[in-house]
Parts: structure tokens; C-alpha cells; sequence
């Protein structure tokens, strides 16, 4: 699916996501993930055929996931991923992120909401 974004200036559809969090669930074969950040979360698809492997990922993480847009419901956001990678090692990511969704609202306006909050 796509998201949708428009204003009085400019209108674009888009696909691919970039995100972070942490990893709050994993399901019992690691090809789903449940990533959150703050209150929001999305269930993260394909882990299994991300390049590098997955097994090194565990709950608690903190990492980001890049990303092909399946579905954006209130209730229901999913994300196919391409590429995930751990950043539970370097807390400067975390402490950076907030300030990289700010610099996108100034960009893009008030629909590039926090994280996947769409």
C-alpha cells in the first residue's frame, strides 16, 4: 500500500519507510517482528529474508528497519522489510531519531508525523 501525502504545495505517494525502535515481540519462527516506538508500533514482516540473517535479533533491541509499505490502518500497520539493522550498541541513533522526525515535519508538514504514526 501506499501513504498518501499532500498539501497546498506539493503531493507524492510513498512506499518506503525508514524506522526505529524497539523490538517489543518476536514470533516463534523470527520472520515477524512487533517494532515500537513510544505509543506506536507496527508488525514487521520477512525478517527472515532480510540480507545478513536475522538471528542476531532479540526483544529489547533497538533498531531500524527499512521498509516497504503493506498496509497503514489505525489499528493495523505493517511493514515488509528490506533491510534491518542493530543499533543497541551506538545510544547516539536513539537520541538522534526524535530530532530527524522533527526536521521531517518541517519538510514535509504536519503529516510526516512521529514515526509510523500515519
Amino acid at each position: 500500500g501506499d501513504w498518501v501525502y499532500s498539501n497546498s504545495n506539493l503531493k507524492f505517494k510513498a512506499n518506503l519507510l525508514w524506522l526505529q525502535g524497539t523490538i517489543k515481540n518476536i514470533s516463534k519462527d523470527v520472520n515477524e517482528i512487533i517494532l515500537q516506538e513510544n505509543a506506536n508500533s507496527v508488525i514487521v514482516e520477512n525478517c527472515k529474508g532480510i540480507p545478513g540473517g536475522n538471528e542476531w535479533m532479540k526483544k529489547g533491541q533497538y533498531i531500524m528497519v527499512f521498509g516497504e509499505i503493506q498496509e497503514i490502518k489505525p489499528m493495523n500497520k505493517r511493514v515488509k522489510a528490506i533491510k534491518i539493522s542493530n543499533l543497541s550498541n551506538n545510544t547516539l541513533h536513539k537520541e538522534i531519531w526524535p530530532y530527524d522526525v522533527k526536521e521531517a515535519k518541517l519538510i514535509y508538514g504536519d503529516r510526516a508525523k512521529e514515526n509510523i504514526d500515519l
